[in-house]
């Protein structure tokens, strides 16, 4: 139920068609109004009655997640960093691979928390040559996921399942399905 359907008004006006910039007017309006309608008291005491924070130990939730924390893993930067350094690969040579620029890679590895492209994260897992748990392990630090429903996804599978790590063969494919190439 939208939040102005209990407000009437004496004009009847419908909400439906009214252009927005009036609509939001009229419902801020409305809204400064309910204080006449008692409506703040009665949210006061819901805040107040709220059993859920009455109930939570703060000190003890927040020690568990400092716990949760330290325990975390590698985030999508430092993890291409590592598979960098355990292949033994230069940082040129990857994201020179991964077609992506300088400037692009300093951030990737001067911030740790970076979050890459959809694109940028798949380029850099054929750059680095991963087999598809690999990627979908990077992918998934990144926020992403690879899917089966989902063209693109298919062939970057098959790219990544065969062992096909050029990221110009990949737009091309792309391409010839019209779908969205990772570079222009």
């Amino acid at each position: 139920m939208p939040f102005y359907s209990f407000i009437k008004d004496d004009s009847e006006e419908d909400y439906q068609n009214m252009p927005l910039s009036r609509m939001s007017f009229q419902n801020a309006s409305a809204c400064a109004n309910s204080y006449d309608l008692g409506l703040d008291e009665e949210y006061d005491d819901l805040v107040f009655e709220d059993p859920a924070y009455y109930n939570f130990d703060s000190e003890k939730i927040k020690s568990k997640i400092e716990n949760l924390f330290a325990a975390r893993e590698l985030t999508f930067s430092e993890r291409v960093l590592e598979i960098i350094r355990q292949k033994d690969l230069s940082e040129i040579a990857v994201y020179k691979r991964a077609h992506l620029d300088r400037k692009l890679f300093s951030k990737l590895r001067s911030n740790a928390y970076y979050k890459p492209s959809r694109n940028t994260a798949v380029a850099l897992t054929l750059a680095l040559e991963l087999n598809i748990n690999e990627a979908e392990d990077l992918l998934g630090r990144a926020g992403f996921a690879l899917s089966k429903a989902v063209p693109e996804d298919i062939v970057v599978s098959y790219f990544l399942e065969h062992q096909i790590y050029s990221v110009l063969a990949l737009n091309e494919i792309l391409y010839a399905f019209a779908l969205s190439p990772l570079s222009e």
